[in-house]
């Protein structure tokens, strides 16, 4: 039995197809595996055992792995459809990388290394889920609402369903990264901080994208 954050997917529970290949990521099935049709799933030779996993898998234990690995699935397969855009973004605007004076001028920016050409709504996205949400990872709109007034003042534009996508595609990346890395107070740069912060986050920015 799948676990009803999945079919509660807007986009899944209203496509079979989409669904499938879910369920299928979620559960970590080798593409190798299985050949997915318009109307049917075919495996191929070496499944039997794949397929014994999910029937027999504990679903109060795995479940959470699964419900992630298929918001993930989703997230990652709208963002791939976004036109391009060839905008210069920093990547990593985080509190941290920005100085301020005693005016509360900002003065500097540090920490380049994620810079790349891509969308800006990707760069307000990063900036949004870390100076406008609070503590336990819910959005504060009087703060989102401050950076997104100041960022058009100073000329920005940004398409809003783009925006939604990417606090989503934004959360998940720095999850991950984080998952990666030590969660120690002795470390530095982003191993040092808690992945579950931006899983909180990623579960409102998700669920916030509807259908």
């Amino acid at each position: 039995v799948l676990p009803p954050e999945v079919l509660s997917v807007p986009c899944l529970a209203q496509n079979e197809r989409l669904l499938t290949s879910a369920v299928l990521y979620g559960f970590e099935i080798p593409t190798d595996l299985y050949q997915l049709g318009m109307t049917r799933l075919f495996f191929r030779a070496g499944a039997v055992a794949a397929l014994d996993d999910i029937r027999n898998a504990d679903m109060a234990a795995r479940g959470p792995t699964v419900v992630a690995r298929v918001k993930r699935w989703v997230v990652l397969r709208r963002w791939r459809k976004i036109p391009a855009a060839r905008t210069l973004i920093h990547g990593d605007l985080f509190r941290d990388n920005a100085l301020f004076n005693a005016e509360g001028r900002l003065t500097g920016v540090l920490d380049f290394y994620n810079a790349c050409l891509e969308r800006p709504e990707y760069d307000l996205a990063v900036a949004l889920n870390d100076w406008a949400v609070a503590s336990d990872g819910r959005p504060v709109p009087r703060r989102q609402g401050a950076l997104l007034a100041g960022y058009r003042d100073g000329g920005g534009e940004w398409d809003e369903a783009v925006l939604a996508l990417a606090l989503a595609v934004a959360a998940l990346r720095f999850w991950l990264s984080r998952l990666a890395g030590p969660v120690s107070g002795q470390s530095e740069g982003q191993g040092s901080k808690d992945p579950a912060e931006f899983a909180r986050i990623f579960g409102y920015r998700f669920n916030a994208l509807g259908d």
